[in-house]
């Protein structure tokens, strides 16, 4: 199965999407944890997060593509060449068929990423799937102060 992390911003919700119209992790292995990353050329500033969840499966399930049992967003700390999670996020919800959206303290990274941890039940873990994901940055002058998102670079 493919899935695609092109899907996560091309703007289309759908009720009952399909590969390759999300992103997920359904791949027989199921891990504990997976992560999906954002990068741009050049340094952006950003302060908030929205991220769609798609789920057949009830939460606090270990089968199927269920919500995570917690996410958190981090950003890439260049001076210090780590990743780290954001400051004061304003809250991690997990809810399907919705946007979740959260605010952070702003940073300024080239690199930002959601981690998921699967919804787990009787030693397994369900997959995650994402249908949408938005980086979201304050605006200057009526304009958002973020740049493109491509195929560039990792941060390292």
């Amino acid at each position: 199965m493919r899935f695609w992390i092109k899907a996560l911003n091309d703007g289309i919700v759908k009720a009952a999407p399909l590969p390759p119209d999300m992103w997920g992790n359904w791949n027989g292995a199921m891990p504990a944890r997976s992560w999906i990353e954002y990068r741009w050329p050049a340094p952006v500033t950003l302060d908030g997060s929205r991220i769609w969840f798609f789920a057949d499966q009830p939460a606090g399930s270990g089968v199927g593509v269920a919500p995570p049992k917690s996410w958190h967003i981090e950003y890439w700390n260049g001076a210090a060449k780590r990743w780290q999670p954001v400051d004061r996020p304003s809250g991690y919800g997990t809810e399907p068929g919705r946007y979740q959206d959260t605010r952070f303290t702003p940073v300024t990274t080239r690199c930002l990423r959601a981690v998921f941890d699967a919804s787990q039940a009787n030693g397994t873990n369900a997959a995650v799937a994402v249908q949408e994901w938005e980086a979201l940055a304050p605006t200057v002058g009526g304009r958002a102060a973020n740049g493109p998102v491509g195929d560039v670079a990792p941060c390292r």
